[in-house]
Parts: structure tokens; C-alpha cells; sequence
């Protein structure tokens, strides 16, 4: 048995996993971080185009909404500039917004009802008209009769993985593992649990928190909820002069812009299940994309601007979300054992939720207050698949 005892094992180095590391050593924990790739940071995570999208995804309602809500606060308010104390690397939020539009009056004024009834009390979005839409983003097709304003930023997902890494390194607190996972799972009568990783080393930890993404652990002990795999493929466009058609954020359904300070345009708007594969299943070459989907993504985005059709295509790309059974996030104590806690299944949520997360574990371990919300519940599947 290693002498080292850790107050957690975080299962999965993704931005989830890394998130709640480091949410955990800035209250002074000492933490193992086990990643079965040989480099953090290189799973599901690269999927995301980078936006922060409490208000306007349509995922979030009820009590997602208000945790979205307070993941963007943290992010805000104290996330961000940690992170710069700890690494040196300034990682902004942009101050552009997102633009949802809308062809039809009457399709706006529904979704204006919903935020009324579903979403955060107290938050609406700006209305614009027509005319305001043309003003402030005249490349938009003239089709659109107005769009809602919602005041969501977005990160430069490069900078803040590139950051999150160095973090993870420079953390006294934090011991990370790689090429491995955890082989076997003992829970001791005092709760504190006995730990193997298929690297041969034994060691005994407080909480064990499993984040492992698109990949399953199954082990004794633990529940199991295999994950699918979605995919979603993204275009970059680059505009003749270099600067982007766009200000701000642009979504409406099925085609997604997102305006870069690189002077790049990230456009998307795939959606594909691709079912749940075997544990350990490598993630495929992310730099091409089939000829069906870049068509796809093009004819959503032209629907949103014309002006597309004289930008250059700079690169290509494909990422994998992980999805549970029923589409939300698997986020909670095991309901047997509450030294294990299971943060999965975030479907492209994670880079938005992953702070809040973070903030919700290590105030669980800390000082064991919950936090989590009961949309997520990991007992929603009794059976754990």
C-alpha cells in the first residue's frame, strides 16, 4: 500500500475532471488525478466550440438552469483570475453575446414564454426587431424578423485548456497519473476506500469521483452508465480580409457561428448518435470530416449568411459528446456509497457547468454540504445502466 492518503481520486482528467482537481486543491486538498490517456485534456473536451451558454440552451431549465447560471457567476467573478494566479496565463471571456434568430414573430414570442416559465426567475433575453438585428449584424440574411439578445460570452477553448494544463502541473496539491485507471475499488469500515490502479499502485483516498467522459469504468462497487457517443463536426472559415462577419454569437437552428479573435469563424450544426462503444475505445482522427456533413453544416450556416460563400475553409474537425440514457448529466453521490461521486454523461455542457461542478464537489468533500442538483441525480437509474 502507497503511504500517500489522498483526500480524492479524480477518475478522468477531462474539463470536468480537471475542474474539480483543481476546485479541490485550491481549498487545500491533496488529490490523485488518474487519466487513462498518456495527456489531460485530450478527450470529449475538444468537442466544444468554447461558448458559455446558461441562458439560451435549451437544456437548461428548472434547477440546470439556475446551476448554469451560477457556473458563468464563478467563472465571472473568481474562476478565471485564480487561474491566472496559478499559471501566469490570462484566459478572458469575450463580451460578445449570442444572437438567437427567428424567421417567424410568432416562433420568438413562444420562446419568450418559455423563459418566462421554464428558465431563471427573473431573466429575460433583449428583444431586437428587424431592423435593430440589421444594425448590429448586417451580414444576417434579411429573411430574420428579430432574434433574442442573450448576454452569454464565450472562451477561447485553446487558451483555457492550454491554461488548465499548466494548472494541473503547477499545483502542489495535485499528483496526476496517467496511462492508467482504477482496477479495483475496497471500501473500508471506516469509509475511507482502498484503492488499485492497473499500474500497480495501491493507495487510500476520502472520496473517489469518477469523470471518465465517453469511456465506462466498470467495477465492483461502483454503478454503471454506459455512455453514447455523439457526434458533432465543425467547420472554420476565414473571411477574405481576415475579419469576421460577425460580432457577436450566432445560432439559429440547426446552424451555430461563432466569430473568433483569430479572425476565424467556427460554424457547426451536427447532431449524430453513434451508440455506446467498448470501454477503452480510442477516439477516432478528429481532423476530417465526411463530405455529407461539411455539406450539412454549410447549407445551415448560408441559411444564416450569404456572405459565407466567399470565406475559405481553414480546418476541419470532429468531436464526441457523452450522453447518458436519458440526455442529462449524471452528477451526484453514489446513493449506497457517498464516498463515491459520479460527474458524467455532460453532452457538451461541460464547459459551461464544469466550474460550478468543480465548486460543488469541493464544498462536498470539504465540508460535506450538497450541492448537486436533483435533475442529475445519479439514482434516476435504479438499476445503474
Amino acid at each position: 500500500m502507497d503511504d500517500t492518503h489522498y483526500d480524492a481520486c479524480i477518475v478522468g482528467c477531462g474539463i470536468i475532471g480537471s475542474t474539480i482537481a483543481l476546485s479541490l486543491a485550491l481549498r487545500g486538498k491533496k488529490i490523485l488525478v488518474v487519466e487513462h490517456e498518456a495527456v489531460p485534456l485530450r478527450g470529449s473536451t475538444l468537442a466544444g466550440f468554447g461558448a458559455l451558454t446558461p441562458y439560451s440552451d435549451p437544456y437548461y431549465v428548472g434547477d440546470t438552469a439556475l446551476f448554469a447560471a451560477k457556473s458563468l457567476e464563478i467563472y465571472q467573478k473568481f474562476w478565471l483570475s485564480e487561474l491566472f494566479k496559478l499559471t501566469g496565463r490570462n484566459v478572458p471571456l469575450s463580451s460578445a453575446g449570442l444572437l438567437q434568430l427567428f424567421s417567424k414573430k410568432e416562433k420568438m414570442e413562444r420562446e419568450i414564454q418559455r423563459y418566462e416559465s421554464d428558465c431563471i426567475p427573473g431573466y429575460r433575453p433583449q428583444i431586437l426587431n428587424k431592423a435593430s438585428l440589421q444594425n448590429i449584424e448586417p451580414a444576417i440574411n434579411k429573411v430574420f424578423e428579430g432574434a433574442l439578445r442573450h448576454p452569454e460570452p464565450w472562451i477561447d477553448l485553446d487558451l483555457y485548456v492550454g491554461a488548465l494544463e499548466v494548472a494541473l502541473a503547477a499545483s502542489s496539491g495535485i499528483d496526476l497519473c496517467t496511462n492508467c485507471t482504477v482496477r479495483d475499488i475496497d471500501r473500508l469500515d471506516s469509509g475511507t476506500l482502498d484503492l488499485s490502479l492497473t499500474s500497480d499502485r495501491k493507495f487510500r483516498c476520502e472520496f473517489l469521483v469518477v469523470c471518465t467522459g465517453l469511456n465506462v469504468l466498470e467495477r465492483q462497487n461502483l454503478k454503471t452508465f454506459p455512455m453514447e457517443w455523439v457526434r458533432g463536426d465543425g467547420i472554420a472559415l476565414r473571411s477574405p480580409n481576415n475579419i469576421p462577419l460577425f460580432k457577436n454569437n450566432i445560432y439559429a437552428s440547426p446552424g451555430f457561428i461563432a466569430p473568433r479573435a483569430t479572425g476565424e469563424m467556427l460554424l457547426g450544426s451536427t447532431y449524430v448518435k453513434e451508440g455506446v462503444k467498448p470501454s477503452g475505445s480510442p477516439i477516432p482522427d478528429r481532423e476530417t470530416i465526411s463530405f455529407e456533413s461539411l455539406e450539412k453544416i454549410s447549407s445551415a450556416c448560408q441559411l444564416i449568411s450569404a456572405d459565407l460563400k466567399d470565406c475559405s475553409v481553414e480546418r476541419v474537425w470532429r468531436g464526441w459528446r457523452p450522453c447518458s440514457a436519458d440526455e442529462r448529466p449524471i452528477f451526484g453521490p453514489d446513493p449506497k456509497n457517498p464516498n463515491i461521486v459520479y460527474a458524467l454523461g455532460f453532452l457538451g455542457l461541460g464547459i459551461t457547468l464544469s466550474v460550478a461542478v468543480g465548486d460543488s464537489v469541493a464544498e462536498y468533500v470539504t465540508s460535506g454540504r450538497a450541492d448537486f442538483p436533483e435533475s442529475m441525480n445519479p439514482g434516476r437509474f435504479p438499476s445503474g445502466s
